[in-house]
């Protein structure tokens, strides 16, 4: 819903406010891991553990109840010391009532999400995804309503979220309580919940710190206008990883492992390497080159300076996404625990290049350092992956990709300097025939290729 609601917020908010809301938001994300404490994980793990419709039932009675009164209990202290917060970040106590709000929101937003956890494990599809729907259509309405129309600014953008977790989560408590026959708590079961659930903070930290730790760099070295400036073209940016990334993923690992034993194995997990590479640095190129007529149409012109960070960042999505697949051969064999060793240095590395490149060159040094940290990922992974499972990657075609990719955008210098009436169509030439065109001639595309991903979705399909 985030991106969504870019265009009302980029309207209606400053750069300065913008920076703001981002400072606040992802300090609310860094908190709900430990006002969560993982508890929706373990509903999903532990819910098919047990046989029984009654300790199914517990099983989720037992995570709503802890939820409810740890989360509450959690959220209430951090109340109490929501002047420190804002004196932390802003060096004031004028945004006080902002944590507050940001506060509730989260507890609510994490009660919220365990109820529609309850119709993810019951299979129940039809009435998550209405639940989903509606949760985002009040959430759009209220935002409208508060931002556009009243002018409230950050402060309505929190009372929109408030009043929809306020109804949504209320509903789903009576459904939820209402339609068990037996209220239950067991609190072995929370005991072994916990256990299992505490150790994806951890990880939630690491991926917080690689994605988000700048944020917090740029408020330090420069100011909250640039915090808003990168944050609009961190997420326009992102916009690939979130449409390839996640989507593949969540196809990517039960196809993978149904050929894990296959002899043809290597060669077409390599295949689609290549493939999907090819899909999400085509949409990375086209971002790239039309970062500023992107941010004219969506943003306010005070945002405009953002598309300069969106063709690093669209770099960094990239491979950021392309970690799923890279790290397939640790995967397989089971070697998961070197993953977390991988992701702390990666974070560790961020961290450094954040403090050595955003003093001097500012939201500039933030992409440079995401983008640089973000390219280590999949090489580190496919380095260490290829010693447990050798697989066939097509390295001539990669840097084929590469060097076309490169060498095009090396033209955006020369295109800028045209008048925008010219400038546009000759992007457009680039994206839809040039491009195209010069991996043709360079054979990048095949007709095996063509072949390739038919027959393989005709089979994903069957």
């Amino acid at each position: 819903m985030g991106f969504l609601l870019i265009p009302l917020y980029t309207h209606y908010l400053s750069p300065k406010d913008y920076g703001i809301l981002e400072m606040l938001d992802l300090t609310g994300n860094i908190l709900s891991f430990f006002v969560a404490m993982g508890i929706t994980n373990s509903i999903l793990r532990f819910y098919g553990y047990y046989n029984t419709n009654e300790d199914k039932e517990e099983v989720i009675n037992t995570a709503l109840i802890f939820a409810i009164l740890s989360g509450g209990c959690l959220v209430g202290l951090l109340c109490l010391f929501s002047d420190y917060f804002s004196r932390l970040l802003f060096d004031n106590n004028d945004y006080s009532f902002f944590f507050v709000l940001v506060f509730i929101n989260i507890y609510l937003s994490q009660v919220h999400t365990h109820c529609k956890t309850t119709y993810r494990v019951k299979n129940q599809a039809v009435s998550f995804t209405v639940i989903s729907i509606v949760t985002t259509i009040m959430a759009l309405s209220l935002n409208i309503l508060f931002i556009a129309y009243y002018g409230l600014g950050i402060k309505g953008l929190y009372y929109a979220s408030l009043i929809t977790f306020s109804i949504t989560t209320f509903l789903l408590l009576i459904r939820q309580f209402y339609s068990t026959p037996k209220i239950s708590f067991s609190f072995l079961k929370l005991v072994e919940m916990l256990k299992y659930g505490v150790y994806f903070i951890p990880t939630l930290l690491i991926a917080f710190i690689i994605n988000f730790s700048d944020r917090y760099f740029l408020r330090y070295f420069t100011d909250l206008e640039t915090v808003g400036l990168y944050s609009l073209g961190y997420k326009l940016g992102m916009i690939i990883f979130f449409l390839m990334g996640q989507s593949f993923q969540q196809a990517w690992g039960a196809y993978a492992f149904q050929y894990e034993n296959d002899e043809e194995a290597p060669i077409l997990y390599g295949r689609i390497f290549t493939i999907f590479l090819l899909i999400s640095t085509y949409i990375a190129f086209s971002m790239a080159l039309l970062s500023k007529e992107i941010v004219v149409v969506i943003a306010d012109p005070r945002y405009l300076d953002a598309y300069k960070v969106i063709p690093l960042i669209a770099f960094a999505a990239v491979c950021y996404a392309s970690d799923n697949i890279t790290k397939i051969g640790i995967l397989i064999t089971k070697k998961t625990v070197i993953l977390p060793l991988i992701n702390l240095s990666i974070a560790a590395l961020n961290i450094l290049l954040n403090i050595l490149l955003i003093p001097k060159y500012g939201m500039i040094g933030a992409a440079v350092a995401t983008a640089f940290s973000f390219l280590l990922l999949p090489i580190i992974s496919l380095t260490i992956s290829n010693r447990f499972y050798k697989i066939d990657w097509e390295y001539i075609r990669i840097l084929k990709l590469i060097f076309i990719s490169l060498m095009l955008y090396a033209s955006v210098p020369l295109i800028e300097r045209l008048d925008w009436h010219y400038a546009l169509p000759v992007k457009i030439l680039i994206i839809i025939i040039i491009f195209p065109l010069s991996l043709y001639i360079s054979q990048f595309i095949t007709k095996d290729d063509i072949s390739f991903i038919k027959s393989n979705f005709k089979l994903s399909k069957a």
